[in-house]
């Protein structure tokens, strides 16, 4: 499914799932807050104007993202991208970066002609779901518009990018857990060892594999960064504003930062380093591990 045929189900859907989750969020507070002024019915009236004030600024900050949510819902249903760009973008703000919100702001990035902040926003997305397959073909149909590609990666990184970062930190977590409890039980019932023995070094092998992921997803959002070129741009032999071209980049150019020399970014593209202002990149992951 590609960009131009994608419908307003996924905003909509998004809307009712934040309905329910945001009513059962401020259920909840409601709930605590209710322990709390009735555990402290002795206090002075100024304690009570204080928890009704933190409750309501509570509902109002609960109410706000589903305010977005449908707003952008409307913007989608007259056209006005613009309106859907800014409402998912204020979500973002906001702390609400999921997948389902950084694929739909890219979709109305691409409707608004802008081919690299539509990738920007496609591969923080597929950061955070690498198996979605709508993810994915929009992310390759809005390289294919502005002429870039997506980076080469061997079998055994596109094996590891099978799961996101957090998927393989919950994993390995389980295997540390599971690799404790059968080493346990091969140290403390050696008439079971000949069973216990073998799985412990499953567990082993399974939690280093794991690790392996962990360190994969830290190298590409952490060590060597992944960002986006946003516009056209001349990739130079040095940080300086009269320095050789080397090679050039085409909007949407997903790039590793390698170092940083004041408002000057090292970047690598395809094996080749060089050197590009730092407003022409964006960085994919502001907050690494998703």
């Amino acid at each position: 499914m590609n960009v131009l045929t994608r419908t307003r189900e996924l905003i909509r859907r998004g809307v009712a799932l934040s309905a329910v989750s945001l009513s059962n969020r401020g259920a909840r507070q409601q709930s605590r807050c209710s322990q709390r002024a009735q555990s402290r019915r002795g206090g002075t009236p100024l304690h009570g104007w204080l928890l009704a004030a933190f409750f309501a600024a509570t509902l109002l900050a609960g109410a706000q993202p589903n305010e977005l949510f449908q707003k952008a819902g409307r913007a989608y249903d007259t056209g006005d991208f613009a309106g859907v760009a800014a409402a998912y973008t204020a979500l973002i703000q906001q702390g609400y970066a999921t997948p389902q919100v950084c694929f739909n702001l890219g979709n109305a990035e691409f409707r608004l002609g802008h081919g690299g902040a539509a990738a920007l926003d496609y591969r923080r997305a597929w950061h955070q779901a690498p198996r979605d397959a709508d993810i994915a073909a929009n992310l390759r149909f809005a390289l294919e518009q502005t002429g870039a590609a997506l980076p080469d990666a061997p079998l055994w990184a596109r094996w590891l990018q099978s799961l996101s970062a957090s998927e393989w930190r919950t994993a390995a977590l389980i295997l540390f857990w599971l690799l404790a409890v059968l080493a346990c039980l091969d140290l403390l019932w050696p008439a079971r060892r000949k069973v216990f023995r073998p799985l412990t070094f499953a567990a082993f092998a399974a939690l280093l594999i794991a690790l392996g992921g962990v360190g994969y997803w830290l190298d590409l959002q952490v060590r060597q960064p992944e960002a986006v070129v946003m516009l056209p741009a001349k990739v130079l032999f040095a940080p300086l504003p009269n320095a050789t071209e080397y090679y050039a980049l085409p909007a949407g150019s997903i790039v590793r930062i390698e170092a940083q020399d004041g408002a000057w970014l090292r970047i690598n593209h395809a094996g080749r380093p060089g050197w590009l202002p730092q407003t022409n990149c964006v960085a994919v992951c502001t907050t690494p591990g998703g």
